[in-house]
């Protein structure tokens, strides 16, 4: 499983159980749930990349952390971390 599969897995949940799927008869109407997942799709994306964001900054903060507090620069770095956890809100 690649960790694009393991990021739709909730979404792919929503669409699993369709007339196809368990061999009802189909009304050639798409699943109300695989309208939904269409809908969410693009805002679940957009909430993962931010979060990518969000970790990638408190990562590197947290590897660089004698560095940043030899140079004084913790209240520079609570800023930029506010601003990214913002952008997530």
């Amino acid at each position: 499983m690649t960790a694009d599969d393991r990021r739709d897995a909730p979404l792919r949940r929503l669409c699993r159980a369709t007339p196809a799927a368990t061999g009802a008869p189909s009304s050639g109407r798409r699943s109300s749930r695989c309208s939904t997942q269409s809908r969410i799709a693009p805002r679940y994306a957009l909430v993962r990349e931010q979060v990518g964001l969000l970790n990638r900054q408190l990562a590197n903060n947290l590897g660089a952390i004698v560095t940043i507090k030899s140079f004084t620069a913790e209240p520079r770095e609570v800023d930029r971390i506010a601003a990214e956890s913002g952008e997530y809100r």
